[in-house]
């Protein structure tokens, strides 16, 4: 890794801070004051006031568990924000500590850090728009401007100071695709999102039954849902994954058999085949729930034989949305 010679002054050090980054492979980095890590707090209190965080009880606890980040690393001063494509976790956190060893090199002193890849009460959107990554789009995104949405995002905190980025300029502009294109209504205006509605939070958080009233609008998601980004105009050229790293783990993909699911009951067996996946969030029983509730909406007729079996599951949760689905397929089907 090549840095620039002897980096003194804060916009050498940043700059260095940022070719190694590029130099690891991330998409994108830039850097921010530790001011901005109060700067969404009061906005974040106000949806949750609202009710809009739905079952997420763990974001109630974001202000508290902030203020303990903030006691424990009182004298951070600079916060640089990296993004990556496709997925991340134990592969971000490796290139973040490479990152915090380059940081550490750039003064004679010790140089504290702290890395962080959802792991800690930091609102990351928030923290890359200050760093000039992005926008927080209408659809409640991060979109990179040369790079689209489909980006995680890790943080690294640390005491050097560093010269800090002016934030992006782009908008959205008049574009309202992704408000149009919900179908649950969770987008309730620009730039405000009520996870109480949203597919991904239904699919993946949601635990029990689905609210009847939007289990159509659900559709045949299984876990998750890339609508509002699918017709984002600045998603048209994503950002590329450059580590073979991040390829998606065995067992997981863009799709999966609706009948496999449906056959599945075997809680164990589910866990080794989805091990290490992002499937394992909805657990046994909200995936098949979910695959029950999408098959009632793609009305499989060739899957009632399994539905039918699954009325008799010992889940209650499983049960329900199997009968949902014999109901929906079998009430366009006169004499089923």
């Amino acid at each position: 890794m090549v840095l620039l010679a002897e980096p003194t002054t804060v916009a050498q050090r940043a700059a260095a801070v940022k070719q190694a980054a590029r130099e690891l492979g991330f998409t994108a980095a830039g850097i921010t004051t530790a001011d901005a890590f109060d700067a969404p707090r009061a906005r974040l209190a106000r949806w949750i006031s609202q009710g809009r965080h739905g079952e997420m009880a763990y974001l109630e606890q974001f202000a508290e568990r902030h203020a303990r980040f903030r006691t424990a690393f009182p004298d951070a001063r600079s916060v640089i924000v990296v993004a990556a494509g496709r997925d991340y976790h134990k592969v971000l956190r490796a290139r973040l500590k490479a990152l915090a060893r380059v940081v550490q090199g750039l003064a004679e002193g010790p140089v504290a850090v702290r890395w962080c890849v959802d792991t800690a009460p930091l609102h990351e959107r928030s923290l890359a728009e200050a760093a000039g990554l992005g926008f927080i789009g209408k659809n409640t995104c991060l979109i990179l401007p040369r790079g689209g949405s489909w980006v995680v995002l890790g943080v690294l905190a640390t005491d050097l100071e560093l010269a800090e980025d002016a934030p992006a300029t782009h908008t959205c502009g008049a574009c309202t695709r992704c408000l149009e294109a919900c179908p649950t209504g969770a987008l309730t205006a620009p730039y405000e999102m009520d996870a109480r509605r949203c597919i991904a939070y239904l699919t993946l958080e949601h635990r029990g039954p689905l609210p009847e009233p939007l289990r159509p609008a659900v559709g045949t998601w299984l876990a998750g849902c890339d609508i509002c980004q699918e017709v984002c105009p600045y998603n048209a050229k994503p950002a590329p994954a450059s580590w073979p790293a991040l390829t998606p783990a065995a067992g997981a993909g863009e799709t999966l058999p609706l009948a496999d699911l449906l056959a599945c009951r075997d809680p164990q067996a589910f866990e080794t085949r989805f091990a290490g996946t992002a499937l394992m969030r909805p657990k046994y029983q909200g995936l098949v729930r979910n695959a029950a509730l999408a098959a009632g909406n793609a009305r499989a007729h060739e899957l009632l034989p399994s539905l039918r079996a699954r009325t008799q599951d010992p889940d209650p949760v499983i049960r329900d949305a199997a009968a949902w689905a014999v109901t929906r397929i079998t009430a366009e089907t006169p004499g089923d």
